[in-house]
């Protein structure tokens, strides 16, 4: 519970993804109770897991985990896409074939020669 004061105009905490915001008058704090669905699970988990072996257990957090990671892959494409279109450069940096790579290649060859004698 955060209590506001009267100056405050925003929310200084997050929300997770089903939380909700819940407003009242500061004399009435104490009349709220949580909804069922955040009270948490009302049985153990321990019986469903004794239920599941390895194997699905693990199968059922790759589902998970790839569901996640393809929401968050197709939020961030068109961002990845718009910064990327402002480096032309940057494939030549980082590329093995690029001139600032090519040209550190024979003084290094020879810096290792030197090195022999």
């Amino acid at each position: 519970r955060v209590i506001f004061k009267d100056s405050e105009v925003s929310v200084p905490t997050g929300l997770s993804v089903n939380g909700r915001i819940f407003l009242t008058r500061a004399d009435e704090v104490d009349l709220l109770t949580p909804l069922p669905e955040q009270d948490g699970p009302s049985d153990g988990t321990a019986v469903i897991l004794e239920t599941l072996n390895s194997l699905d257990i693990a199968y059922n957090m790759t589902v998970y985990e790839w569901d996640l990671f393809s929401c968050v892959h197709e939020s961030n494409t068109s961002s990845v896409q718009v910064q990327l279109s402002d480096l032309p450069f940057s494939s030549k940096v980082r590329g093995g074939r690029g001139g600032l790579v090519g040209r550190s290649r024979p003084r290094d060859r020879r810096v290792a020669g030197s090195k022999r004698r």
